[in-house]
């Protein structure tokens, strides 16, 4: 827990709940780095493409370098190859947004295409090596193949009971209770339509 606070709006907050504090993260990580990925998991309407869009725009503010950001949907997710190619040659922040087909829907063929293309994405037509944000939105941990999951930050908008296992699985057993809560809350905004919790003692 970082203890410190971020004023705003009449009140402060831990600057660990702060999505500008999450995305400056980001900017940092990227500024010395070729490729950055992030994962958002959660169900549907839980937050997932806002999230990503603020993290987009946020990233692109905050950083030191410029970006384009492009929200990517099934269509182009599907012909990535030719999605990229038009591309201009800057750095990019590129959204998947629901990324989940590719765990059922999309075949082999398709899959390999994809990551073939995203191991030499950085390398845009046209232009000299760029810098690339990728923000992938999917339903569950497991929805979609190996190779996409790999990531440098991970957001969860929501936990459901038969995703806690994976969950801690993936995140490791010191986020057991966090996990946990995190599904507690998301039972309580359910059925309250609200939710509250301790920031400490």
């Amino acid at each position: 827990w970082n203890p410190q606070h971020i004023a705003g709006q009449g009140s402060d907050m831990v600057r660990n709940h702060s999505i500008k504090a999450a995305a400056n993260d980001i900017a940092e990580a990227i500024s010395g780095a070729e490729l950055v990925s992030v994962n958002i998991i959660g169900k549907q309407d839980t937050g997932k493409t806002t999230l990503a869009k603020s993290l987009a725009h946020l990233v692109h503010d905050m950083s030191n370098i410029p970006f384009k950001i492009n929200i990517l949907g099934k269509t182009e997710l599907i012909h990535l190859d030719d999605t990229v190619s038009k591309l201009t040659p800057t750095n990019q922040i590129i959204v998947f947004d629901d990324a989940s087909f590719l765990g059922s829907n999309a075949t082999k063929k398709e899959i390999d295409m994809i990551s073939s293309v995203l191991s030499t994405i950085r390398h845009l037509p046209g232009g000299k090596d760029v810098k690339i944000v990728l923000i992938k939105n999917f339903h569950y941990t497991k929805a979609i193949p190996p190779f996409l999951r790999q990531n440098n930050f991970t957001f969860i908008s929501s936990v459901d009971t038969n995703e806690v296992k994976n969950l801690i699985e993936m995140l490791g057993t010191k986020y057991t209770n966090l996990i946990d809560q995190l599904a507690n809350l998301r039972s309580e905004a359910l059925i309250s339509h609200k939710f509250t919790f301790k920031l400490s003692k």
